[in-house]
């Protein structure tokens, strides 16, 4: 998703952080920009002066309904004088990047795997991978697990073959007779971290690649 595509009037939060202090700056989104940015309703102080987040690393976040946050990291806030009217931008050179109900960042797979639930085995979609567990898709309603059992997680990515253990906490029905499996790391999870710090420098060197991805019009 694209902060462009973000509908006008919602809330976005902002959030900045050093090595010791957090500080969130709520706002709404006024209107999209051509390029992918929002122009979004001027952030200001308690004395009501507009806050300048220049140099500053800034993330994006916005919640929708009955749905999962998207944040957007490293996001561009810069202050615009037009007329006699100050106005605030917000770009980002990459989409943003859905994370689960604990804030925790998922890396979307998407690939085929192998699940091994004791001695039965079925192929399932690998849906994501973090850092504190895993998903998977099963298109075999009929052989419909619980919670509670643990399962192992085979499939190939990055020409490596990832092995992930875990126990399942949560079971999801979705459209099409299709079941969601999300479970919790057993184990070291070491591996998993650097294979999800190399998925996503490929993503950003994908992303680097599509045309116009770095364009902003804010700059005229």
């Amino acid at each position: 998703m694209k902060l462009s595509e973000i509908p006008p009037k919602s809330e976005i939060v902002l959030t900045v952080k050093d090595s010791n202090t957090t500080l969130n700056f709520k706002t709404r989104v006024q209107e999209p920009i051509s390029g992918g940015g929002i122009w979004v309703d001027l952030i200001t102080d308690s004395h009501g002066r507009s806050v300048n987040f220049s140099g500053v690393p800034v993330s994006v976040s916005y919640v929708q309904a009955n749905r999962r946050p998207i944040v957007w990291h490293s996001a561009v806030v810069k202050l615009f004088r037009i007329g006699k009217a100050t106005r605030q931008a917000i770009n980002s050179s990459v989409e943003g990047v859905e994370m689960n109900r604990r804030r925790v960042y998922r890396q979307k797979v998407n690939l085929p795997g192998t699940v091994n639930f004791g001695t039965d085995s079925e192929d399932v979609m690998v849906r994501d991978v973090g850092s504190t567990g895993f998903s998977f898709i099963c298109t075999n309603p009929a052989n419909r697990h619980g919670t509670s059992i643990v399962v192992n997680l085979t499939y190939t990515d990055l020409d490596t073959r990832i092995s992930l253990e875990g126990r399942v906490v949560r079971v999801q029905d979705l459209p099409g007779n299709r079941v969601c499996y999300g479970c919790k790391y057993i184990g070291r999870t070491d591996i998993i971290v650097k294979y999800i710090s190399r998925k996503k420098k490929q993503n950003a060197a994908n992303q680097a690649k599509e045309p116009n991805q770095n364009e902003s019009s804010t700059d005229s």
